[in-house]
């Protein structure tokens, strides 16, 4: 535990008074001695809802206890952090959980939890994350009441396949089959064409392979084109499927709560608008039986381990 605080203490000096505060631990409800809930929390868990409001699914974590000294942390924020079944050593001090995740040599995650209540589907705690991106803090939120439920489902088998689905796009920023071919032209030297208001529709392919990467593709007249020759990965944790790509920009992330049944796989998602309110998007993709394009044999593979 005295470790886990130096590390708490070193990200944030103003934070620590509300960190390492033990007041948290009057305010719980237990129902059984702090001294067997290393036994109650072991399992699957995801993030469902913060102070009692929705989250963007963009801002979901999920973690797995799978003893009272371990387990690993799954969560993708923009193109900065990507954990995906990250290993952290876990610390608990009565009814508080401890643990730091450092997925390289730049990034470090800490997190502190003061569990409320669990039991067999529900997780309820007072939570505080700090990130440290190269020795700044990137993230401080905190600190907000979670809620996690636990998993139960799981579709990481169902999602391997190829999906198709189509996509409306109403924005100012040019469509994935105008990105493929405006790189093309840039390659060649050729002059990039001022982007105008689009709104269109265009359809999309998502490969998922078995060793946690995949390939996306955008049909741009009757050929299918892969709209990045970089690593791109994948993890499903329960309903949730978060990816993240690599691309001319830097990359990013995203995640959507999903549902599989019969061939069609239905995406939904909470997003943020810039004043800070929530919207929802929904896809549904229907199963490809065809093989993939041929570019996806030429995809980069990165084997995943637990």
């Amino acid at each position: 535990m005295k470790t886990m605080q130096k590390l708490l203490a070193g990200a944030i000096v103003l934070s620590v008074g509300i960190l390492m505060s033990c007041s948290d631990k009057e305010k719980t409800n237990l129902g059984f001695p702090t001294d067997k809930i290393d036994k109650k929390i072991v399992g699957r868990w995801v993030m469902a809802d913060v102070d009692g409001k929705a989250l963007p699914t963009n801002g979901k974590e999920a973690f797995t206890i799978y003893s009272a000294q371990k387990g690993f942390l799954s969560a993708a924020f923009g193109n900065k952090i990507w954990l995906n079944k990250a290993e952290f050593k876990l610390e608990i001090e009565d009814n508080v959980l401890f643990w730091s995740v450092q997925p390289n040599e730049k990034i470090q995650s800490l997190h502190r939890h003061a569990v409320n209540f669990v039991n067999d589907n529900e997780l309820d705690a007072i939570s505080h994350a700090i990130v440290i991106d190269n020795g700044d803090t990137i993230k401080n939120v905190g600190p907000i009441r979670t809620r996690f439920t636990r998993v139960t489902d799981d579709y990481a088998k169902d999602v391997v396949g190829t999906w198709e689905g189509k996509l409306t796009v109403e924005q100012d920023e040019p469509t994935e089959a105008e990105k493929v071919a405006e790189s093309k032209k840039l390659k060649k030297g050729k002059k990039a064409e001022e982007n105008v208001p689009t709104s269109v529709e265009e359809m999309h392919r998502w490969q998922y392979n078995t060793d946690g990467t995949y390939a996306h593709y955008v049909k741009n007249g009757e050929n299918w084109e892969l709209t990045s020759d970089s690593l791109s990965e994948y993890f499903v944790y329960g309903k949730l499927l978060c990816s993240h790509w690599a691309d001319s920009t830097g990359g990013d992330s995203e995640c959507w709560d999903i549902e599989i049944k019969d061939n069609v796989m239905k995406w939904s998602a909470l997003r943020k608008n810039e004043d800070g309110s929530l919207y929802s998007t929904l896809l549904d993709l229907t199963r490809v039986s065809e093989e993939p394009p041929a570019e996806a044999a030429e995809m980069p593979t990165e084997t995943q381990t637990e």
